[in-house]
């Protein structure tokens, strides 16, 4: 052993015997030696166990202060500390041994009887744990650990009133602290927790408790903090958000307090619909604290349901930094991206996600998406079927009305009719007022020529839905034009250009449909108008609309 650790250990005896010669009585004579002698071989003991403590040797250590403690039962802080330790390894027998020691002198604190509970519950003893609650609970009322241990006691064995009422004379306490009265409603909560029925009187007896504490105004901050969570727990938000406040106003440079209390506050305000708090909340905690991904994530979320698809992607792109094993923040990343039409980049996302753990519903669900919108349409189906089977495998109920809606879609760009009208069917059996998939369906069918009637229904269902949607009266326009009523489509496709070009959106499809329904009324110069407009803005099948212009070149 190195010099250094001898002079350590040697240090420690030394300030130990010194603690103890303060104690040794003065009165000469036999009983005295032998109280001297043991007290010295007490010491001892204590040295060797300082010294295998600092060799990492700690059962060694724990044995050497255990003797110790037998050899010097007054001395209870000694007592106390070796059972904890013992508890702490799992040996409560050695911890009991101790404690019985130390129970049996006269002044035995209550400490000793909560520690000597704590240990027949870890041997099963349960009714020797309830006797050792009572003890502790007569010896000091106002320590929250005896009436916490009977409370166990008497639930283990199954004695759920008596519990009860255990808590209920644990109220009648004399001048208990704001820590006592917080932590009996604790217990209350955890009562209800065990025995549901007596629910609404527990958290009407912890509310009380709570309001109690509150009262006594207390001035540590980790008690005004449970003060401030019963409140909390309890449903009383604006309470406990002015009390989060107020520690934040009075300790705003407590080393961890003030991002504590702002995550509270804004898992408060988001619970409360208060949308703005909790951006302000998490704004500040992103400012002190630029590394929470938690702080990120949130307020991605939160930028998400505003549909603002740049912020929430910057704060997602933050949180993969931060925390690269956050499987979902890469897949709400990837949808970001795919809202603002950034595919290239939703596919690299995906394509790391997919680096970084197992395939599954979600990812391959995404990839399909991402794909489809690449135009990759054979690849989308095979990443959708991919998801099918794995919903199908692990978790039907993610095989939903949108998904089957997408699939359908990418099978009718991939040419497969018979494959997107069977997909698009089972998105709208599943769900019938689905004014997507109503309005793909029929103007698939309205395209083809086929199932007419059938297809005008689900488009009207469509417009009913959506009066406004600029596609879906195109798609009625279609259909009724198909139907050979080019005077009933006109007007409805007119208003659905009108809406287009108001939201600057310039659908060659839309200018086309118009060119056939002018020129099946007639109105050839119209038509001709219309198929030119249709050409300033990319049609999918340019040559086809140069063909209707041919004749009139």
């Amino acid at each position: 052993m190195s010099s250094r650790l001898l002079i350590v250990a040697w240090l420690a005896l030394l300030a130990f015997v010194q603690a103890g010669c303060r104690s040794v009585p003065s009165a000469p004579g036999p009983a005295s030696a032998a109280a001297d002698e043991r007290r010295a071989r007490a010491h001892a003991h204590y040295a060797q166990g300082v010294l295998h403590e600092l060799e990492g040797r700690t059962i060694d250590a724990l044995e050497a202060w255990h003797q110790a403690a037998l050899l010097d039962p007054g001395n209870t802080e000694l007592t106390l500390d070796v059972a904890r330790r013992w508890l702490m390894q799992k040996q409560p027998a050695r911890a009991l041994e101790l404690l019985e020691r130390a129970a049996a002198r006269p002044a035995a604190p209550a400490p000793v009887f909560v520690l000597m509970g704590t240990s027949q519950f870890a041997l099963g003893r349960t009714n020797l744990a309830e006797q050792a609650s009572r003890r502790a609970v007569a010896r000091e009322p106002r320590l929250l650990a005896g009436h916490l241990n009977l409370h166990t006691a008497l639930l283990k064995s199954g004695r759920t009133n008596d519990a009860f009422k255990a808590l209920q004379a644990a109220e009648a306490v004399r001048q208990p602290d704001a820590e006592f009265l917080v932590g009996l409603a604790e217990l209350y909560l955890a009562h209800a927790a065990a025995a549901p029925a007596t629910r609404p009187h527990c958290e009407s007896r912890a509310l009380a408790l709570v309001r109690r504490a509150d009262a006594l105004q207390p001035a540590e901050i980790p008690t005004r903090l449970r003060v401030a969570d019963g409140f909390n727990v309890l449903g009383q938000a604006d309470e406990a958000a002015r009390r989060y406040q107020q520690l934040l106003a009075d300790h705003p440079q407590a080393p961890g307090l003030p991002e504590t209390l702002r995550a509270k506050l804004t898992e408060l305000y988001l619970r409360g619909q208060d949308r703005d708090r909790a951006l302000e909340q998490l704004r500040l905690i992103v400012r002190d604290d630029p590394a929470n991904a938690q702080a990120h994530y949130y307020l991605a979320l939160l930028a998400t349901e505003q549909n603002d698809a740049a912020t929430a992607e910057d704060h997602l792109r933050a949180v993969v930094v931060l925390n690269p094993q956050f499987e979902q923040a890469y897949y709400d990343l990837a949808l970001a991206q795919l809202s603002r039409r950034r595919t290239n980049e939703a596919l690299a996302t995906l394509q790391t996600a997919r680096k970084k753990f197992a395939p599954g519903f979600v990812s391959e669900f995404l990839h399909g998406l991402a794909l489809a919108n690449a135009a990759r349409y054979a690849d989308a189906v095979a990443h959708y079927t991919a998801a099918e089977t794995f919903a199908r495998a692990t978790d039907p109920k993610r095989l939903t009305a949108p998904f089957y809606f997408h699939f359908g879609a990418a099978l009718e760009r991939k040419g497969d009719y018979s494959g997107a009208v069977e997909y698009l069917e089972k998105a709208l059996a599943l769900q019938p007022d689905f004014p997507a998939a109503a309005n793909y369906l029929g103007y698939l069918w309205a395209e083809r020529g086929e199932n007419l009637p059938r297809a005008r229904e689900l488009i009207e269902r469509a417009v009913q839905a959506e009066p406004k949607n600029a596609a879906y009266l195109d798609s009625l326009a279609w259909v009724l034009f198909k139907l050979g009523q080019p005077r009933e489509a006109l007007p409805i496709l007119l208003e659905a250009i009108a809406l287009a070009e108001a939201e600057q959106d310039f659908d060659a499809a839309l200018y086309d449909h118009l060119g056939d329904i002018q020129a099946a009324l007639g109105n050839l110069t119209e038509a001709r108008a219309a198929w030119r407009k249709a050409l300033e803005h990319q049609p999918e099948d340019r040559a086809a609309i140069e063909r209707k212009l041919a004749p009139a070149r």
